[in-house]
């Protein structure tokens, strides 16, 4: 059996990808051609980040609303595929949200809480010279939200923050040498955010509104360890882990289409504030033992974002409104769309 440990030149400003953040061993046979297989089970850190962004993006949104309460659903596939890499991972994340919240407007300040049920699935598949295989990961947790928000004149600044966990169920197959078998697994995913948004309304006319913004966001996602059965090559994994920042800088525009309809616009660029490789190298327990590593891209460095909307007032009381969002960067291409029932008073 092959011990194999995985480290990454780690900064704490690290930008997304689907390599192995942290540090992760296990024991695999096949030293140089089969060993980082474990590097796909980094998957989560994409898995992570897209349930963050979802819980965040419903907190935030139902802070500049009015006093009530709001339920909606929320979809999102994140598709990545970091050309150049020693070793390919083409991965693929489905996930379905639920989600519940309350906002209430006190003479100062605005504040609001909110839970989100996640439901996501993973399909990443690994490639290099004469070793093809898939990981696949079923996941589906909760991250509870809370924020508050105050405005100046035109300035609104809203904070945001959660926590949440996914239970990942997950197996590993090689597709080019199928008498290894399937190896599954089982653990948790701990998820943490913390987001700061900015932005400044402009009245272009009574119908027409702009707001410039800027975000800033902090996100954590880690697991416990954990060992896999039932395959010739299983392994045991110490823990995957990686905390980083983006930032996004934006343009809102808003258009009352009538008293009822109104339709608006996002367009934003998202940058995660590092642009170095990580580093994954492991070693077998021979003696002498033999060493072997893989540099891995940085996926999604920078992100082109699109969001349209539109909100209708149903009656006094109630509202319902949808959106659909088109993420594009690096080796990285996103698609979202949900749609949310707001009740005030």
């Amino acid at each position: 059996m092959i011990q194999i440990l995985t480290n990454r030149r780690y900064i704490f400003l690290a930008a997304l990808n689907v390599a192995l953040a942290g540090s992760l061993s296990a024991q695999f046979g096949f030293t140089q051609s089969n060993a980082l297989e474990a590097q796909a089970y980094g998957a989560v850190v994409n898995q992570g980040h897209t349930a963050l962004s979802s819980a965040s993006d419903f907190a935030l949104n139902n802070l500049s609303g009015v006093s009530g309460f709001y339920g909606g659903y929320a979809y999102d596939n994140v598709e990545t595929d970091p050309v150049g890499a020693n070793r390919a991972f083409d991965t693929d994340i489905t996930q379905h949200s639920a989600n519940v919240g309350y906002v209430h407007h006190f003479d100062a300040i605005v504040a609001g809480l909110s839970l989100s049920y996640i439901d996501s699935k993973v399909e990443a598949n690994y490639s290099d010279v004469g070793n093809t295989g898939v990981v696949e990961l079923d996941a589906d947790g909760w991250i509870v939200s809370g924020g508050v928000a105050d405005t100046w004149n035109q300035l609104t600044v809203s904070i945001v923050g959660g926590f949440g966990q996914l239970s990942e169920d997950g197996s590993r197959r090689s597709t080019s040498n199928l008498i290894l078998g399937v190896s599954n697994s089982s653990f948790d995913m701990d998820l943490y955010y913390f987001t700061i948004n900015g932005n400044y309304e402009i009245a272009l006319s009574e119908r027409m509104t702009v707001a410039p913004f800027v975000q800033l966001n902090y996100l954590n996602v880690s697991s416990d360890g954990f060992a896999e059965s039932g395959g010739a090559d299983s392994g045991n994994a110490a823990s995957i882990k990686r905390d980083w920042m983006t930032g996004e800088l934006g343009l809102s525009s808003f258009a009352n289409v009538s008293d009822a309809l109104t339709a608006s616009l996002a367009l934003s660029w998202e940058y995660d504030f590092d642009s170095s490789e990580t580093e994954v190298s492991g070693f077998d327990k021979t003696s002498p033992p033999t060493f072997g590593s893989r540099d891995v891209p940085d996926v999604g460095e920078s992100r082109l974002k699109a969001v349209v909307g539109l909100d209708y007032r149903l009656s006094e009381d109630w509202a319902l409104s949808a959106d659909f969002s088109i993420v594009s960067g690096d080796d990285y291409d996103a698609i979202g769309g949900g749609a949310s029932l707001r009740y005030t008073f």
